[in-house]
C-alpha cells in the first residue's frame, strides 16, 4: 500500500497533468485565474495538492503565481512556440555534442531503434491510410528526450522541461517523414563517430527546419493553436 507521501505525490502529478492538458487544449484560457479551492473541489483533493501542482506548472512556464493575487494561466501564443524552438536548437545541439563522449553502444542502438520504429510506423500508416500523427509525435519526442538524457547534463534537462510540455500541441512536418528519419540517422551517426561539432551542427539544423515548418504552417493557416487568439498569434 502507498504511504501518505506517495499518495500525495501521485495526486499532485494527476492534478498537474490534468491542468496542463486543460491549459494546452484551451479549456482554461490565458490570463484566467486558477482558484485553489475550486480546483480542489473539482479534482477531489486537498488544497496542498493543488498548491504544489500549481507551483510545478509555474516552473514549466504555464502558470504565473502572483503574490497576494493568486495563480493565473500564463499567456501563450504562437510566438511562445517559435521562441521554444530557438531554445531547443541551442540546448539540444549542446546535448548532442555531449553525447559524443557519453553515449554507450546500448544508447546508440536505442536511438537508432527509435528512429527506425518511427519511420516504419509512418510507412505502415501510409499503406493503410491510418492517421497516427499522435503516435509518431510521441516517438519523436522520446528520441529527442533520450538525447537529452544521454547527455547527462542536469541543467539542460531541467530547462528542457519548460519547452517539452509544449511539444504535445504542435507537430509541424511538411518536409516528409523520410527527411526527418534521414536527419535523425545522420545525427546518431555523428555521435557514434565521435564528431561533436558535426553532431551539434546537424541537430541545430534539424530543429531549425522544424521551426521553419511550423512558421509555414502558421502562415498558411494549417495549424491553429487552441489558446492562440488573433491579437497574440
Amino acid at each position: 500500500m502507498k504511504n501518505s507521501k506517495e499518495r500525495q505525490r501521485s495526486g499532485r502529478h494527476r492534478v498537474r497533468e490534468q491542468l496542463q492538458e486543460m491549459i494546452l487544449n484551451g479549456k482554461i484560457l490565458s490570463g484566467e485565474r486558477l482558484r485553489q479551492q475550486e480546483l480542489a473541489a473539482r479534482f477531489g483533493c486537498a488544497l496542498g495538492v493543488v498548491r504544489e501542482a500549481l507551483l510545478e506548472l509555474s516552473g514549466l512556464g504555464l502558470v504565473e503565481v502572483v503574490d497576494n493575487s493568486g495563480a493565473f494561466v500564463r499567456e501563450l501564443n504562437n510566438q511562445t512556440i517559435l521562441e521554444a524552438y530557438d531554445v531547443r536548437e541551442a540546448l539540444e545541439g549542446i546535448a548532442a555534442r555531449l553525447c559524443c563522449d557519453r553515449a554507450s553502444r546500448q544508447d546508440l542502438r536505442e536511438l537508432s531503434q527509435l528512429a527506425q520504429r518511427q519511420y516504419e510506423l509512418y510507412v505502415q500508416s501510409e499503406r493503410k491510410k491510418h492517421n497516427i500523427e499522435n503516435q509518431l509525435n510521441a516517438m519523436d519526442r522520446r528520441l529527442h528526450s533520450r538525447v537529452l538524457e544521454i547527455s547527462n547534463n542536469k541543467m539542460i534537462q531541467q530547462v528542457a522541461l519548460r519547452y517539452h510540455v509544449l511539444d504535445a500541441i504542435w507537430a509541424p512536418n511538411d518536409r516528409g517523414c523520410k527527411a526527418v528519419y534521414d536527419e535523425h540517422l545522420a545525427i546518431i551517426q555523428a555521435i557514434e563517430d565521435n564528431q561533436p561539432e558535426l553532431a551539434e551542427q546537424l541537430t541545430r539544423q534539424h530543429i531549425h527546419r522544424g521551426k521553419q515548418s511550423l512558421e509555414r504552417s502558421i502562415a498558411s493557416g494549417k495549424i491553429r493553436l487552441a489558446w492562440a487568439n488573433t491579437e497574440s498569434a
